[in-house]
């Protein structure tokens, strides 16, 4: 084998083999063929240039349980009755006065207390009403 120097080769690191040159040549050739196909095929499978940072690893998103909703038990409305009224008694200038306050359930039941009452003791108006407490 003869050795030389490559064409505009200077010292040591340039000395090859003469006969080898073109199996060099053809080795960096494959090499960079192999590197720029490598490229092209990964371009053309997807890869985007903004998920450099993207490893492949596909983590499924979590299973998001929603719980039923709690039924809170509606409370019923309680109603303050409020009475004053008077009624007029058997005894000149005496009056029967009444300040009733009393809870219902519903205002229906409320109204309906205000109405029996206002007839015995309708003699002096006074305060009526049914008030939502709750």
């Amino acid at each position: 084998m003869v050795y030389g120097t490559k064409a505009g080769g200077v010292g040591l690191a340039s000395c090859v083999a003469i006969g080898d040159i073109s199996a060099l040549e053809q080795g960096m050739n494959r090499k960079a063929f192999l590197t720029a196909a490598a490229a092209i095929s990964a371009m053309m499978a997807g890869s985007l240039p903004g998920a450099a940072a993207d490893l492949g690893v596909v983590v499924p998103p979590p299973v998001v349980v929603v719980p039923v909703p709690v039924l809170v038990p509606v409370l019923p409305h309680i109603w303050l009755g409020h009475f004053t009224g008077g009624a007029r008694t058997a005894v000149p200038g005496v009056m029967d006065w009444r300040d009733e306050f009393q809870r219902f359930a519903s205002r229906r039941e409320c109204q309906h207390w205000l109405r029996a009452l206002k007839r015995v003791y309708r003699a002096q108006e006074g305060f009526k009403t049914c008030l939502p407490i709750r």
